[in-house]
């Protein structure tokens, strides 16, 4: 956890800041190996979804509040699809859901991005760093993914 800077803010609150937290803010650095497992081996769209979406954030050399590349360039539901073998439709979904539940946030509007060259339409998806019920446990106890699979055993 990145401790307040008695100099001003620190890079990573201000990537906290970006991505919507309150102060104190509050930053988990975490290893790599972690997302890149759980996008390659989890067994919940929504898990996928999170994995890949930190994986083009706060990963190291993205550092961004929403999803850009390695040559920071914005990623969108193409990119999603590319990386995750979904289609239009299921991604969709699967983006609509984490939405409803505040783990991202999409800009309302599709903006141009590229380089005069290879333009694109992308709406931005954004890591989300308050999340309404993050503490709150379902009655269960257990979560579930889109595709309605339990991520406890």
């Amino acid at each position: 956890m990145s401790a307040p800077s008695k100099r001003g803010p620190t890079r990573d609150n201000l990537l906290m800041k970006a991505m919507g937290a309150d102060p104190p803010y509050r930053f988990d650095p975490e290893p790599p190996d972690q997302y890149h497992w759980v996008f390659n081996h989890a067994t919940t769209s929504r898990e996928v979804l999170k994995a890949w979406v930190k994986m083009n954030t706060v990963a190291l050399g993205r550092h961004s509040p929403f999803c850009i590349d390695e040559h920071g360039r914005i990623l969108g539901i193409l990119d999603l699809m590319a990386a995750t073998g979904w289609g239009r439709k299921y991604a969709e979904e699967v983006l609509r859901d984490a939405e409803k539940d505040g783990i991202i946030r999409r800009d309302p509007e599709i903006r141009s991005v590229g380089n005069g060259t290879h333009n694109a339409k992308v709406r931005r998806i954004w890591l989300c760093a308050k999340i309404k019920d993050a503490y709150a446990r379902n009655a269960t106890g257990d979560s579930k993914g889109v595709d309605g699979s339990s991520t406890t055993s």
